[in-house]
């Protein structure tokens, strides 16, 4: 199973790593306002709680077992993820029609 975690930096914004992949900034929208820190191994998570302002002083812990307390995290990485591959995809291509024109003009001369 995938191991995530996420930490967070702002309100609903934060680092998403699922299984050492990390994407920074991300918008997690969803999350509780107390969490700082959390993880989530497929069946159990934890997550490091806050007073919900300063993100740097840990309050206390929170353990949970419900994957839908952590799904706002797996979609958001998910979400980054697939952004990255169309816009590695749209560079391919782009760059593939480059090599094409040059070759093209190359031949017509």
């Amino acid at each position: 199973m995938a191991e995530y975690k996420i930490i967070i930096s702002a309100p609903n914004v934060g680092h998403v790593v699922k299984d050492g992949v990390c994407y920074q900034d991300v918008d997690l929208t969803g999350v509780n306002s107390t969490w700082r820190a959390a993880s989530w191994d497929g069946v159990n998570g934890s997550a490091e709680l806050c007073d919900g302002i300063d993100y740097d002083v840990n309050t206390g812990v929170y353990d949970f077992t419900s994957q839908s307390e952590f799904q706002f995290a797996i979609d958001a990485w998910q979400n980054a993820y697939d952004a990255e591959q169309l816009m590695l995809q749209q560079q391919a291509a782009e760059q593939l029609m480059l090599q094409q024109q040059a070759t093209e003009e190359v031949e017509a001369e």
